[in-house]
C-alpha cells in the first residue's frame, strides 16, 4: 500500500478560523506539482477544491482534519510560499479587513495592464488571495473580507 502514499512537505502555519480561534501547527503539502519545480505552494494548495486538510497542532495535541472553508487567514513563511519569479515591483500596497481582523502588505496582480487592478484580483475565481507582509504571507479567504483599502 505504500505505493499509494503521496510524498508531502510539512509547513508551519498559523490559522485564524471563522469562529475566532487562532491555531498554530503544521499542514502537509504535496512535495511536487506539475506547475513548477519544487513542492506545491501553500497559496496554490489552499485554492484547490479539496475541502479538508490534515492539521498537526503545535501544542502537541492529536492531529485533526481542518475544514478549509473555516480558515479566514493562513499565515506562512514567505520562504515556503514564493517562487523566484514572484516579483513585487508592480504590487499594490493594501490593508485587508475581515471583520475585526486586519492585515497589511503587498498584493501582486498578474495579467495585462487593463486587468491589473486590485478589484480584478479580488474578482478572480481563487478562494484565497496572497498578501505579502515582509517575511510572512497572509493567505486570506476572499469571502471573509469585509473591506480592502489601497494605500495612496
Amino acid at each position: 500500500m505504500s505505493q499509494f502514499v503521496v510524498p508531502t512537505v510539512e509547513v508551519e502555519v498559523e490559522a485564524l478560523l471563522s469562529d475566532g480561534r487562532l491555531i498554530s501547527g503544521s499542514v502537509f503539502l504535496p512535495s511536487g506539482t506539475p506547475h513548477h519545480a519544487g513542492p506545491e505552494l501553500p497559496f496554490e494548495w489552499l485554492n484547490e477544491p479539496s475541502g479538508f486538510v490534515a492539521f498537526r497542532p503545535a501544542a502537541g495535541g492529536a492531529p485533526f482534519l481542518l475544514n478549509k472553508d473555516a480558515v479566514v487567514c493562513l499565515t506562512v513563511s514567505a520562504e515556503v510560499d514564493s517562487r523566484p519569479s514572484d516579483e513585487l515591483a508592480d504590487a499594490h500596497e493594501v490593508s485587508v479587513e475581515a471583520g475585526p481582523h486586519a492585515w497589511t502588505g503587498l498584493l501582486r496582480v498578474e495579467g495585462p495592464p487593463e486587468k491589473s487592478r486590485v478589484l480584478d484580483l479580488l474578482n478572480l475565481e481563487e478562494s484565497f488571495l496572497r498578501l505579502v507582509d515582509g517575511q510572512r504571507h497572509h493567505l486570506v479567504r476572499k469571502r471573509a473580507i469585509t473591506r480592502v483599502l489601497e494605500a495612496r
